[in-house]
């Protein structure tokens, strides 16, 4: 209980500007007790200007459905295996560069479209670029 009246005009202070980092950290603050902090925080609204109830209201929904978003984004396991940028720079002597992010956004496309199956070693998605002619 303690925690919840610590924190729970946080949520109220929520704006789109947030970055992901700092909605991360909040949920990882908040933890256990998000729930019921969102919850308290609706509750504890008592503004009496036209409009504000609403706005406060509508602003911890979508803090609680971004959260929610960015859970699950995080919870995808990614494509292709870590490293595999490292591999494409020493394999075909590019440097770290765009480049590089191109030619793993290929692979993921690729991955995406059925053309390269997911979380193979990096020698499988190497080989890939060199026979695609992207390289």
């Amino acid at each position: 209980m303690r925690f919840l009246i610590l924190h729970h005009l946080r949520a109220n202070q929520y704006s789109d500007t947030w970055s992901d980092s700092a909605v991360r950290r909040f949920d990882r603050e908040m933890g256990e007790h998000l729930v019921d902090l969102l919850d308290l925080s609706r509750a504890d609204i008592t503004s009496k200007r036209p409009g504000r109830r609403q706005e406060l209201l509508r602003q911890i929904h979508e803090l609680h459905e971004r959260i929610l978003r960015i859970r699950e984004l995080d919870a995808k396991v990614p494509p292709l295996p870590t490293g595999l940028g490292t591999a494409i720079g020493e394999r075909f002597g590019i440097p770290p560069s765009k480049r590089i992010g191109d030619l793993k956004h290929a692979l993921e496309a690729a991955c995406e479209r059925g053309d390269l199956e997911e979380r193979r070693e990096n020698e499988y998605y190497l080989d890939w670029l060199s026979r695609s002619g992207l390289v």
